[in-house]
């Protein structure tokens, strides 16, 4: 619905922004304005709006350098942008849709155009959130899957090294799944990945912190600019919460379902990698399956 979208509102000529503020608010909108090339970027990675409308001539830097600087963006990328200007030539529509702008109005434009063109692209806008956020989730579990789990520590890898900051994992094995599949079924045995799924998400703090199925009967857990003490107090938090679920399991430890967990630590840089984080937090729990089961080593 409308009043549920936000609009950010680039240009420098406070009568235009009057005109086009007007026309979107009375639709139900929410509206930020910006009166200059920095505004718009501060805003656009603040506030998150659905869509920019976004002129191209403006002091300073012009829209076409705002479009590029958002359009790099990781974080702001994704939001469609509808150039609204006097230059419609074809040189210049045609740079603007190169940059990855979703559409091109002229001024002076009919406010019924404009309003199609905005309701137009939210829908899309919404529709490829909605395909993005299925590609990204585990069908059986419903928490991030592997492929969204490989992009999120490879982003962050990045992002941490320039920070020196640490990373932590978390990686979780279901003790004795196999036995319970046989024992069970594998109706059962979704069922109770499902439970182990929903019990870790509602333990991962903060929105950059991501809890995903890594394969079969693991779970891993990133936790970004946490050091390895603060990854091991959450997996013992999290290997009880399981523990205590008392789900029956005549093969496994103590006659229930329970989580084996090995956690590792690293500061992102030249000298490591990823999959050195990776490799050190399953030698730890493979130390931990080794050692009985039903324990966190790191």
């Amino acid at each position: 619905m409308p009043e549920s979208e936000r609009i950010l509102i680039v240009d420098d000529v406070p009568e235009n922004v009057a005109m086009v503020s007007g026309i979107l608010s009375r639709a139900g909108y929410r509206l930020n304005v910006a009166l200059n090339a920095e505004q718009a970027i501060r805003l656009a990675q603040t506030t998150a709006p659905d869509l920019i409308l976004l002129d191209i001539i403006m002091p300073g830097q012009n829209g076409f350098n705002v479009c590029r600087i958002i359009k790099d963006s990781l974080t702001v990328s994704d939001i469609p942008i509808i150039f609204l200007s006097g230059m419609d030539d074809t040189d210049t529509v045609v740079e603007g849709l190169m940059m990855g702008a979703a559409d091109f109005v002229s001024k002076p434009f009919n406010p019924d155009i404009l309003l199609a063109r905005v309701r137009t692209h939210l829908a899309l806008s919404q529709k490829t959130r909605q395909l993005q956020e299925m590609a990204e989730k585990d069908g059986l579990t419903q928490i991030a899957n592997r492929r969204h789990f490989d992009d999120y520590l490879l982003h962050q890898w990045h992002s941490l090294s320039e920070r020196k900051s640490s990373l932590a994992l978390i990686l979780f094995d279901v003790d004795q799944f196999k036995a319970y599949n046989d024992s069970y079924g594998h109706l059962d045995g979704d069922d109770v990945l499902r439970r182990i799924a929903l019990e870790i998400a509602s333990h991962v703090p903060g929105d950059k912190q991501l809890a995903a199925r890594y394969g079969g009967e693991e779970f891993v857990i990133l936790l970004v600019a946490k050091d390895l003490n603060s990854a091991l107090k959450l997996a013992r938090q999290i290997r009880s919460a399981v523990e205590q679920l008392q789900i029956p399991h005549a093969k496994g430890v103590g006659g229930v379902v329970t989580l084996s967990a090995g956690v590792a630590a690293l500061t992102p840089s030249s000298e490591n990698s990823s999959e050195s984080l990776i490799r050190q937090a399953d030698v730890k729990l493979y130390q931990a399956k080794q050692n009985g089961r039903n324990q966190v080593i790191g």
